[in-house]
C-alpha cells in the first residue's frame, strides 16, 4: 500500500467502505487527491449504490462536487448548523456565504506586467516513461500552470525538480547557473521550495506544534554561532506568518494535526515562504481548503510573485488556474502539447480541457 500513489490509496479506502454493504456512508473529503476522471467513476458508483437503497453523508469543501452528488445540504461553522435546504434551492454564492458567514469575492490575479527575467529554465529533460523533451521557463513575478491528466508528468516533474525523484537527462539552470538537486535539502539551499500534494505524508509533522513545523526550515537562519536557537527570534518569526497568513490556533504550540485542513496548509505555505525562496512549486495548493482558506492562500501566492518569485502550479483545478495564471503548460502522455497565455489565448477552462484530453496534440510551441 505504501508504494501506491495517493490517489489510488484513496479509491482503495473508498472502495473498502463501499463495498461493506453498509446502509449509510459517510464519505469525508472522498475525492481531494483524485484527478478528475477518478471522481466522476466515484460518483457513478455513488448513485448506482444510492438507487440500491444505500444513503451517503458527504463531506466537502469543493463545492461544485456538493451540487454534482448531493440533494441537500447542511452547513456548519464553529461547531453549529448554520443552514439546512435541499440543494435544488441554493446557489454556489449562498452556500459559499452560509460556510464564510461572509460574502468572499473570487480572486483573480491581474497579469503579470513587469519585464521577463528567466529564473528557472529547463531544456529538453527526459526521464524515460515519465516525460519526454520537457523545455519550459519559469520567470521573476511570473506563475505558470502545470496542468494535464493524473500521470501526465507534470507531478514528477515538481518532485523532480525538488530532489524527491530522479530528475532524467537534459539541463536545468537558476538563474543562469546549472541546477540539480539530489535531496530536498539541496533544493532548498538552491532557493526552491516545494508544497507536496500529500500535506499529511510530506508536509507537515502532525504531533509537533504550529511552532516547530513552520520553523523546520529555517532552523540554521535561527541559531546563533554555536548552533543553538535563539527562542526569541524563533516566537517572532511564527508569530509573524500566524498574523500574516491568519492560521487560526490557540497558541504555537498546538499540534498542527489538531488544526483544519486549511490552516495544516497555511502552515506548510509558512514553512515555504520562511526560506525565502526565488522557485516555488506548488502541487494541488488549494486542495482540500474552504472556500475562505483558499482565496487567502492564493493572495499570499500572489504577494509572494510581487517581490520576485517565480511560481509553478501543478494542479487540475482549471477555473484556478485561469485566475492565478500568466500561462498554462499542458501535459499529456509526458510531453507538453499545449500552451496559453493570459491575454493572448482564449484561457477558458472548456478550450484547456480539450488539450488536456489529447485533442490538440499538434502545438509544442512553449515560450
Amino acid at each position: 500500500m505504501e508504494d501506491l500513489s495517493v490517489a489510488e490509496r484513496q479509491m482503495i479506502e473508498i472502495a473498502r467502505a463501499l463495498f461493506a454493504d453498509a446502509s449509510v456512508v459517510i464519505l469525508d473529503e472522498p475525492t481531494a487527491p483524485l484527478p478528475k476522471h477518478d471522481v466522476q467513476r466515484l460518483f457513478e458508483f455513488v448513485r448506482r449504490q444510492q438507487q440500491a437503497g444505500a444513503s451517503f453523508i458527504y463531506i466537502s469543501h469543493y463545492l461544485e462536487e456538493v451540487f454534482a452528488i448531493s440533494d441537500s445540504v447542511t452547513v456548519l461553522r464553529n461547531g453549529t448548523v448554520v443552514g439546512d435546504a435541499p440543494t435544488s434551492s441554493l446557489t454556489q454564492s449562498d452556500l459559499v456565504k452560509l460556510i464564510s458567514g461572509t460574502d468572499v469575492e473570487r480572486f483573480t490575479r491581474p497579469p503579470r506586467t513587469r519585464e521577463l527575467k528567466p529564473v528557472l529554465e529547463v531544456q529538453h529533460l527526459t526521464r524515460q516513461g515519465v516525460y519526454e523533451d520537457i523545455s519550459l521557463t519559469l520567470n521573476a513575478g511570473e506563475v505558470v500552470g502545470l496542468t494535464g491528466l493524473e500521470g501526465c508528468g507534470n507531478g514528477a516533474l515538481a518532485r523532480g525538480l525538488f530532489g524527491l525523484e530522479e530528475l532524467g537527462t537534459g539541463s536545468v539552470t537558476i538563474d543562469g547557473t546549472p541546477y540539480r538537486a539530489t535531496t530536498p535539502g539541496e533544493a532548498l539551499g538552491s532557493g526552491v521550495a516545494y508544497l507536496p500534494r500529500d500535506r499529511h505524508g510530506l508536509g507537515i509533522i502532525p504531533i509537533r506544534g504550529v511552532r516547530d513545523n513552520i520553523s523546520l526550515s529555517v532552523l540554521k537562519r535561527l541559531s546563533n554561532v554555536l548552533g543553538f536557537i535563539n527562542p526569541r527570534r524563533e516566537h517572532g518569526l511564527v508569530a509573524d506568518f500566524i498574523d500574516r497568513l491568519g492560521i487560526k490556533t490557540p497558541n504555537q504550540e498546538q499540534a498542527v494535526e489538531n488544526l483544519s485542513g486549511g490552516n495544516q496548509q497555511k502552515v506548510v505555505v509558512s514553512k515555504l515562504v520562511a526560506t525565502k525562496p526565488r522557485v516555488l512549486l506548488l502541487d494541488e495548493p488549494t486542495q482540500g481548503v474552504d472556500v475562505q482558506a483558499k482565496v487567502e492562500i492564493l493572495r499570499i501566492v500572489d504577494d509572494l510573485t510581487k517581490d520576485g518569485v517565480a511560481v509553478a502550479i501543478v494542479s487540475d483545478e482549471l477555473g484556478e488556474l485561469t485566475d492565478m495564471c500568466d500561462r498554462i503548460l499542458v501535459f499529456y502522455r509526458g510531453a507538453i502539447v499545449r500552451e496559453f497565455r493570459k491575454g493572448v489565448d482564449d484561457m477558458a477552462p472548456a478550450r484547456i480541457l480539450e488539450a488536456i484530453e489529447g485533442g490538440e496534440e499538434a502545438d509544442h510551441a512553449v515560450a
